[in-house]
């Protein structure tokens, strides 16, 4: 535990002075590894325990600006406009800008004074820092952030000075409005909040995939179904910017990259082809359904009525506990390291929400003769993302259609395992497609691991946590697959399916438990057992 600043001092007084109410079981600031400051139990927080509230009046939203700013944000739709997609962001800070003129006199003055001079993340490590993380497409995603950024807060420095009866000149410089900006970025909370605010002493907590999440509403919390929310691992992260961008390969598309080079065809040929195109438009067709359905259920959730009698809400989930000098966090969401590090400047170790992105390109993918046929650029690529803790449905789906063939597989074989001895050849090449990426590492898991005992800065640790967690991520990938292939060649030596899935002493040569490893295979093994149960 670390003493109290006095901007801290004059946080919490002023905090306690508009209502803000902090269990008196929490102490800040508390040094953390490697070197993070964050939040401490000085005992036992229990279950469905209250940690802060925040009354309306404290959350710094964008409903709360001036009044009189609301011409400026009218004769500028372009940055302050409902149609830009950062648009309460930067009336949050206008209102930011406008208040850090007053000093003292502003309402929010304790507050501004506590918050960090310096906020970091991704975008402001070096070249040599960003290349440490061995990863090129998160390398160039952050340049084109790091120009979008700076073109964007410099549109809005420009647009502001125009208005010097609100703002002085030296309160809206690009130093300063990047200041504000990257404030913003990484300390609001934007879902279940009426709008993204900044909160006074509930951004005080760091993140971890804990259960403990926030709300605004009254004191019976909502269904947000904390432990549903945590249980799986899919993870939340945005897209990644890329120059140029990745192809994705839908069902219809492979159909067509495969069927392009055959010719002459037998009526009995013909009509498997249309039997796979019309499963290519239902699965496209569900896909494209699916996606539409995710978008309306998370647009939904994310709207929260506003009543200014109701309070922001930080409690525990419902089986989440905190000891007694354990780092009490909540959940910024569901993020991989390549999101928390873009967006915080933070990386957590064994992060259940990591994997590992990788590019394949088409002439990598394709046959000489699919290649003759293409109608995309040949270096175009495609994106696929694996984890540790289940097959990649979609690399084996990709690999699948393009080795099937018309000859010598039914139309059945095209998207599902049906066929052993096709599917024996595509987990084979999704072995060799992980292993070559294993390969293009500076360096390997294990040399990485080593340097974990050293004395590192605090970006060089997290750049190492960092591709430590994409390495486990292909590592436990290509166990998976060894595993899945091993099943396969007990099926076809016309082994049983219930005998070919006994695979303990298979599992003995790997580090993880058992259990792991068959929950793992068992997504992949459910599409086996439609085709070759006993």
């Amino acid at each position: 535990k670390l003493p109290k600043e006095k901007e801290t001092d004059k946080l919490f007084e002023w905090a306690e002075s508009i209502g803000i109410w902090i269990n008196p079981k929490l102490h800040y600031p508390t040094k953390f590894e490697p070197g993070c400051i964050g939040v401490s139990a000085t005992e036992k927080i229990n279950p469905w325990e209250p940690l802060v509230l925040v009354p309306y009046q404290g959350l710094l939203t964008c409903e709360l600006t001036d009044s009189s700013l609301e011409p400026v944000f009218e004769e500028n739709p372009d940055l302050f406009g409902s149609q830009h997609s950062e648009s309460q962001d930067y009336k949050i800070i206008a209102y930011m800008l406008k208040e850090l003129v007053k000093g003292s006199e502003s309402f929010w003055d304790p507050y501004f004074k506590s918050l960090p001079s310096n906020p970091e993340n991704l975008l402001d490590w070096s070249e040599k820092e960003l290349l440490s993380l061995q990863d090129s497409d998160l390398v160039c995603d952050i340049s084109i952030r790091q120009a979008k950024d700076y073109a964007c807060n410099k549109a809005l420095s420009v647009v502001l000075s125009k208005y010097p009866d609100h703002f002085e000149a030296s309160q809206v410089s690009l130093k300063v409005v990047t200041w504000c900006w990257r404030i913003v970025t990484t300390r609001a909370f934007g879902e279940c909040v009426p709008h993204a605010a900044l909160i006074p002493v509930a951004d005080l907590l760091n993140h971890s995939n804990a259960n403990t999440n926030y709300y605004y509403g009254n004191e019976e919390p909502p269904d947000l179904d904390y432990e549903g929310k945590q249980s799986g691992d899919e993870d939340e992260d945005d897209s990644l910017y890329e120059d140029p961008p990745t192809i994705i390969l839908s069902a219809q598309k492979l159909f067509r990259i495969n069927t392009s080079v055959y010719s002459q065809l037998s009526s009995e040929e013909e009509a498997k082809l249309s039997q796979i195109q019309t499963e290519a438009k239902y699965i496209d067709a569900l896909k494209l359904s699916e996606k539409l359905r995710s978008i309306v259920e998370k647009k939904k959730k994310s709207q929260v009525t506003v009543d200014k009698n109701q309070m922001f809400r930080v409690v525990t989930g419902k089986f989440e506990e905190f000891e007694r000098d354990s780092q009490v966090c909540i959940s910024y969401g569901r993020y991989s390291n390549r999101s928390l590090l873009t967006n915080y400047g933070f990386a957590l170790p064994n992060n259940k929400y990591d994997y590992a992105r990788f590019k394949l390109s088409l002439k990598d993918l394709l046959s000489g003769s699919q290649l003759e046929k293409l109608n995309y650029r040949r270096d175009m690529q495609v994106a696929f993302k694996v984890k540790a803790s289940s097959v990649c449905m979609s690399l084996l789906r990709v690999l699948r259609c393009l080795e099937w063939n018309i000859d010598t597989n039914q139309a059945k074989d095209f998207f599902s395992p049906s066929n052993l001895l096709l599917e024996i050849k595509v987990l084979n090449r999704a072995v060799e497609v992980i292993q070559s990426q294993l390969c293009e590492f500076e360096t390997t898991l294990e040399e990485d691991l080593g340097l974990l005992s050293q004395v590192l800065s605090s970006r060089n640790y997290f750049a190492l946590i960092y591709r430590i967690g994409v390495k486990q991520s292909l590592k436990g990938q290509l166990e998976l697959l060894e595993i899945s292939t091993a099943v396969l060649e007990k099926l076809v030596a016309g082994e049983p399916f219930s005998k070919s899935i006994q695979i303990e002493e298979l599992l003995g040569l790997y580090s993880q438990p058992h259990q792991f490893y068959k929950s793992g295979i068992e997504e992949y093994l459910a599409c086996l057992r439609m085709y070759h149960q006993d």
